[in-house]
């Protein structure tokens, strides 16, 4: 069960507000995300804002960190289609089969398989993936001291999350709930959209298109924020998808959704 559990892998991040010295922290190890959304009375839209990188080797900083550590030989693998020898995250805690010895992988297994595991052939020098995170900080304004008007969120979610909402869809989901009279019923993806403007993100962030995933309009019924943005993540309005998704049996659910966290 050890062995089985360091083969499986997890990303994480982390917020943590300082107010003594006016400090936000988010720490990330993996391709969760961390975003921020605030209100700009002047232009009455949200500003949405990412506070985190992704760690994959689409991110310029990533890629260069991966191919300064390995042989240049093995850079192709290591970069390619924006994945780690097929590994999406290049951090992760766990996944040991791209951390461990060659040797390592072998033996171990041994003891517990008839068969070994085997490494990945073309990883040659490992470790490629660290539990390492990336820890960035920014200054953020108290309370007290915000324009007139002015509201703020932060929403932390897994990497599923960010493939079938895009940045600003959460924002615009989160920041029409939070309305002193949020929307009701069904309402149009790019209606949650035009709520919205892009601010701050770092280079390497990666975007899922307007209109990326399933087809069907956003809902406003939940009024847990979490459960809000999960249901219009996973099917939005569509009821019968959404009772069809959540009742598939672990064998087949990953072919057709990941784990999504809020």
């Amino acid at each position: 069960m050890a062995f089985q559990l360091a083969m499986m892998g997890a990303c994480v991040v982390l917020a943590v507000l300082d107010p003594y010295h006016n400090r936000l922290h988010i720490a990330t190890t993996g391709d969760s995300r961390a975003i921020m959304g605030t209100w700009n009375p002047e232009v009455q839209l949200w500003d949405v804002s990412q506070l985190s990188e992704d760690q994959t080797s689409v991110n310029p900083k990533e890629a260069k960190r991966l191919t300064s550590e390995h042989p240049p030989r093995e850079a192709p693998e290591i970069l390619k289609d924006g994945r780690t020898f097929g590994l999406g995250p290049s951090r992760a805690f766990g996944d040991a089969m791209f951390k461990w010895p060659r040797d390592a992988i072998r033996n171990v297994s041994r003891m517990i398989y008839p068969t070994p595991y085997e490494p990945i052939p073309e990883a040659k020098t490992p470790p490629y993936v660290t539990a390492r995170p990336e820890v960035t900080s920014r200054e953020i304004l108290p309370e007290d001291a915000l324009e007139q008007g002015m509201r703020r969120f932060i929403v932390l979610g897994t990497d599923e999350l960010y493939e079938t909402l895009s940045n600003s869809e959460i924002v615009g989901l989160v920041g029409g709930a939070l309305q002193t009279e949020p929307p009701k019923g069904e309402i149009a993806k790019e209606a949650i959209r035009e709520t919205t403007q892009l601010a701050a993100h770092p280079e390497g962030t990666y975007f899922s298109e307007p209109g990326y995933g399933r087809n069907y309009k956003f809902i406003f019924k939940d009024q847990n924020l979490a459960t809000h943005v999960i249901r219009n993540s996973i099917a939005g309005s569509h009821t019968k998808l959404l009772q069809t998704l959540l009742g598939l049996p672990k064998e087949l659910s990953r072919n057709y959704r990941d784990d999504v966290g809020c």
